[in-house]
């Protein structure tokens, strides 16, 4: 500048136009040409912390997941850089265990956790032998022969970061194999009673043995009975056949037996009196529909036999060896079994008038 000053005042005849010049190049502005191109950096980046943790950035302390900003303002003729940090806050793992019981096939328990990601590593003290860790991670298999405590730690990732741990004791699993009887192995209209009997095996202590360890139901309606022998009437309407379900159970596991007894609707229908010679109602013969065994005894008022036949279709007719019996009242017994239990034997027994 003071080089250009000197030049003008050596000039003194061009002094007007000189300053004229060197004034409009200092005022004016400088031409696009000569600016320097700016774009702002803006730099992003990822972080995460665990709940309950506090994350220190730009001055701020941050608790909670977000998208947050942060311009760094530089000189006027330089660009500003802008941070964008994405933060996430990971919720606590709140590890818990639980266990299912396996009571039938491979017996043992399912212990399953709460948590669904990779990061676990489990643990049983005292050792178990059968302990399988299965996939995914969260379940294993355990089948203990003492009391057993399994632990579980699990993270979000392989270094610790939010890390977790629970246990439980599990004992050793007690099976129960459910079994019943019933006994008739028939019903009929004379005898519609069931008497029921819990032949299960297994462990029944409590605190689901003893009086809660069983359930019984008939045609799928639970009676108001837990112990194991009870006496159960069927009413009328009488079914084609009663079903019965025994739900047994240990203090671990559950089983159940069912059995299916029929019930007899073949009637034996027998009159109470006839009269030999008359046109109508002169034989005594009950009425008989499917039995499969039947042997019918009458007796006179001495005790003596008259008349016997395994013939369902042979009728008395009031006669011995020929001969007319007296008027009065003849004792019969007969001896029966249903087409549902031809091996089960039953008796009627009453007494029939003759009349002349």
């Amino acid at each position: 500048m003071r080089h250009i000053i000197n030049l003008l005042r050596s000039r003194t005849h061009s002094c007007g136009v000189y300053l004229l010049v060197l004034s409009s190049y200092l005022l004016l502005p400088s031409p696009s040409w000569a600016q320097r191109p700016c774009r702002d950096t803006v730099v992003h980046f990822s972080d995460s912390i665990c709940q309950g943790g506090v994350y220190h950035w730009a001055g701020r302390d941050l608790t909670y997941s977000g998208v947050f900003y942060d311009t760094l303002t530089r000189a006027r003729d330089t660009c500003d850089s802008i941070s964008i940090l994405h933060l996430y806050v990971f919720p606590p793992i709140d590890l818990a265990l639980y266990y299912i019981p396996i009571c039938r096939g491979k017996t043992g328990y399912e212990i399953v956790t709460t948590f669904y990601g990779n990061h676990q590593w489990w643990s049983s003290d005292p050792p178990d032998p059968d302990f399988t860790i299965t996939q995914p991670p969260n379940y294993a298999y355990a089948n203990p022969a003492r009391p057993t405590v399994y632990t579980v730690h699990a993270d979000y990732s392989a270094t610790p970061f939010c890390p977790d741990s629970a246990h439980i004791t599990v004992n050793p699993l007690q099976p129960v194999k459910a079994a019943l009887t019933a006994f008739p192995s028939s019903l009929d209209y004379d005898h519609p009673r069931l008497t029921l009997h819990d032949a299960s095996t297994g462990n029944r202590s409590t605190p689901y043995g003893g009086w809660a360890g069983r359930h019984w139901y008939i045609d799928s309606v639970r009676l108001n009975y837990w112990e194991p022998d009870i006496t159960v009437d069927i009413s009328d309407p009488y079914p084609d056949s009663v079903h019965i379900r025994l739900e047994a159970y240990s203090p671990t596991c559950g089983d159940q037996a069912v059995a299916v007894v029929p019930f007899n609707k073949d009637l034996i229908a027998i009159p109470d009196v006839f009269t030999p010679g008359a046109d109508n109602n002169n034989r005594f013969l009950p009425h008989i529909q499917n039995v499969a065994e039947y042997h019918i005894y009458i007796y006179n008022r001495l005790g003596r036999l008259v008349f016997d036949t395994t013939d369902p279709a042979l009728p008395w007719d009031g006669t011995h060896q020929g001969h007319p019996q007296p008027q009065g009242a003849y004792n019969y017994r007969i001896i029966y079994s249903h087409t549902y239990s031809p091996a089960e034997r039953h008796t009627l027994a009453g007494t029939v008038t003759l009349l002349r």
